[in-house]
């Protein structure tokens, strides 16, 4: 795989999801971030909103940036009668941030 891929996680990217997840949210175990990640690859699914992570991942398919994104009920200064799609979650290892992979192009 070339380096700048993304990805979508799939089995067996727990650990590497949940160690960026823990540098992330350091208030955290890395125990509750597996869980939570085996879940959403498992399932698709943030308790009962559709949800996804994608992964950067260098050129042997090593994850070293995440993104946590889905659907929720509402957020602020959103309409409240529709669901609203919404970012959790993005780091980059601090290795490839000065590299650019954080730069995210977010429209709406």
């Amino acid at each position: 795989m070339a380096e700048g891929a993304i990805r979508e996680a799939r089995r067996g990217d727990e650990g590497a999801i949940a160690e960026l997840m823990v540098s992330l949210w350091p208030d955290d175990s890395l125990a509750e971030f597996q869980s939570e990640a085996a879940s959403l690859i498992e399932t698709g699914m943030c308790r009962t909103l559709p949800a996804v992570v994608l992964l950067g991942v260098n050129e042997a398919d090593v994850a070293i940036g995440f993104l946590q994104a889905g659907l929720r009920s509402h957020a602020d200064g959103c309409d409240t009668s529709c669901p609203v799609g919404f970012i959790e979650g993005c780091l980059c290892a601090p290795s490839r941030a000065a590299r650019g992979w954080t730069r995210l192009d977010v429209r709406c």
